[in-house]
């Protein structure tokens, strides 16, 4: 799950990703915020499966939405653009996200040990 602390920072990324479109921060901000949101929503019943079905396919399941629901969101709100392009930033901002997001906890952890 996406931690809301990080979402400036997720919206930096889209920020740079999506540059050439002449977006501003706070419109990469706004947008990652409708995102996060309506994720977190749809997260909820995915994680309430996991009563029934084993941990590694709910896993599985919430990786695969998370990451076509960004994809989506991408294409429709960037209109106009390379298809195949605005896939591959998708994807590069989700790994670039990731990535940020386990350099930051790891720094957060090792700050408080």
């Amino acid at each position: 799950m996406v931690h809301a602390a990080m979402l400036p920072f997720f919206a930096l990324i889209t920020y740079i990703l999506f540059k050439s479109r002449n977006l501003y921060y706070a419109e990469a901000l706004v947008m990652n915020v409708y995102l996060l949101g309506f994720t977190s929503v749809c997260i909820v019943p995915i994680n309430a499966l996991s009563f029934f079905l084993p941990n590694l396919f709910i896993d599985l399941f919430e990786v695969i939405f998370l990451v076509i629901y960004n994809i989506w969101t991408n294409l429709n709100f960037f209109k106009g653009e390379v298809v195949w392009w605005i896939i591959v930033k998708s994807i590069v901002g989700i790994v670039a996200s990731y990535l940020l997001l386990q350099v930051i906890s790891n720094l957060v952890m090792q700050w408080l040990m």
